[in-house]
């Protein structure tokens, strides 16, 4: 998924810069058509590069606190001052009348409103290239929540069920370590490929991901962490539980503790779990 994501980023940028261009050719006529169009790639290339960076560090060090339709809003707000002050930066250079400062000189006091200005009529454009970059995301949430719908029902249907289920307790001794292990993900429809890594709170939902696969699934995070036992991995943060298997180790950023995990991810730990990870992964 990762590697169609690069190609759909780059094909959209290239379009969205070829549809630009065409309708630009007046306005930078000075370039000429081949000048119009390679600055209208350098432009609209510059803020996907900005936005895809933003949206990264948006879910790294806001994850935690952020739902995915947040952290999509935040990067693309946040995204727009640096992309306006790249792409008035890069007018001044090429020559293109930007804030006044190479045309008709405006009063010191008016160059900040000028400014947000520029941020105003930029904004549209942006939160729509934005969006279309997101396109696979969005559309992979989209499929994730309708699956877990279907499976509310499925388990509305067997409420009685799972109500008696439930209300026994679930041990984790040796004995029975295996089948409580299956509890949960043997429990999601279609069942979970390869072996589970993490689980993440958003909202109503949990986000499940092993080796092979991520979905989000109709689940309390609470009941997630109280099937899964305790010999298959632990919680680390209100809104995080990881598999022993799946930890690298622990990195701190400051006074930041997390847990790299060993496909690339970070989990935060949270101050109430530090000392009981501290004892159980390295640090880095």
């Amino acid at each position: 998924m990762r590697k169609f994501e690069e190609t759909w980023v780059v094909f959209i940028t290239v379009l969205a810069a070829m549809l630009l261009a065409s309708h630009q050719l007046s306005a930078n006529s000075d370039f000429g058509l081949i000048g119009n169009y390679i600055y209208w790639v350098c432009r609209v290339s510059a803020e996907a590069g900005i936005f895809i960076a933003v949206l990264g560090a948006v879910e790294r060090y806001l994850g935690a606190r952020l739902s995915q339709w947040g952290a999509y809003g935040a990067a693309i707000v946040l995204s727009l001052i640096p992309f306006a002050l790249s792409v008035t930066a890069f007018d001044l250079v090429v020559g293109l009348p930007e804030l006044g400062l190479n045309g008709e000189a405006n009063p010191q006091n008016s160059t900040a409103k000028a400014f947000a200005y520029e941020l105003i009529y930029l904004l549209d454009n942006h939160a729509v290239l934005c969006v279309m970059l997101l396109l696979p995301r969005l559309i992979a949430t989209s499929a994730a929540l309708d699956s877990a719908e279907d499976q509310r029902q499925i388990d509305g249907a067997k409420s009685t069920y799972d109500h008696l289920a439930k209300s026994q307790p679930i041990e984790t001794t040796s004995s029975n370590s295996a089948a409580s292990s299956n509890a949960f993900t043997t429990a999601l429809e279609p069942a979970l490929r390869g072996d589970l890594c993490s689980v993440e709170a958003q909202e109503h939902y949990v986000l499940v991901t092993s080796t092979d696969e991520s979905r989000m699934v109709l689940y309390r995070f609470s009941d997630v962490v109280r099937q899964l036992p305790k010999d298959l991995g632990m919680q680390v943060h209100r809104s995080h539980w990881v598999a022993y298997e799946a930890v690298q180790e622990i990195v701190m950023q400051g006074q930041t503790m997390k847990l790299a995990l060993k496909d690339g991810r970070f989990v935060p730990v949270s101050r109430t779990f530090r000392t009981i990870v501290e004892s159980r992964f390295p640090r880095a």
